[in-house]
């Protein structure tokens, strides 16, 4: 779906198609808020993996436009040296600054969030290095009728039904028609997360026998 595609939808179920009651610019505040409030989760379509460069004796890591927030904690960014990628350690701003020398050059190990929103890493860079990005990507407002994203491609539905759920309780007044959005949304949102578990996650099945309580894999 589009952005004004979004808004028909939304409007619809507000038994107000025509803007009348709830107007068009309150569906699109809150379709853009539904968005804001969702892009925080990790699915299957918001996550970007690339590379970068690390460069010499300089501790800040490079980012794409689009990023909002390492997509891990442990390996959110890795270094590749010598033929092998080095997973960072997440650490707080307090632990990099009890460790931190200015002059404490090597193969970086840790990273800290700094400031507002610059990451760090520790050791500083002796050498320019390769550095792997997992991130989360960040989202623009919608605005013209024919924008869309990978969230309104593959998670239309849920940004429909938060959206849907705020309106109808902050502007309607009506909580349990809110309450009842709200729980749609989380159902879609559990669906969702079926396909990014699955193209996630990881294991093998095990089948025990109560004969010879022996695992088959």
């Amino acid at each position: 779906m589009n952005f004004g595609e979004m808004v028909s939808y939304v409007s619809k179920r507000l038994i107000d198609p025509n803007n009348t009651a709830v107007d068009a610019s309150d569906v699109k505040q809150a379709l853009n808020e539904s968005l804001s409030y969702w892009k925080f989760r990790r699915f299957w379509f918001n996550e970007v993996s690339d590379s970068a460069t690390l460069t010499a004796q300089n501790a800040s890591f490079p980012y794409p436009t689009d990023f909002l927030v390492p997509a891990l904690d442990d390996d959110g960014f890795n270094v590749e040296y010598g033929g092998i990628r080095h997973p960072l350690v997440k650490i707080t701003e307090a632990a990099y600054d009890a460790v931190y020398l200015a002059n404490g050059y090597g193969l970086p190990r840790s990273y800290a969030r700094m400031g507002d929103d610059e990451y760090q890493c520790y050791p500083i860079p002796n050498t320019n290095y390769t550095v792997n990005r997992h991130y989360l990507k960040n989202y623009t407002d919608l605005s013209a009728d024919a924008d869309s994203n990978s969230f309104t491609t593959n998670a239309s539905r849920l940004i429909n039904l938060w959206a849907l759920g705020n309106l109808v309780t902050e502007i309607r007044q009506d909580v349990d028609m809110g309450n009842y959005y709200r729980e749609a949304a989380q159902d879609e949102y559990r669906n969702l997360r079926v396909m990014t578990d699955k193209a996630n996650g990881t294991g093998k099945l095990t089948i025990y026998s109560q004969l010879n309580n022996r695992g088959l894999r």
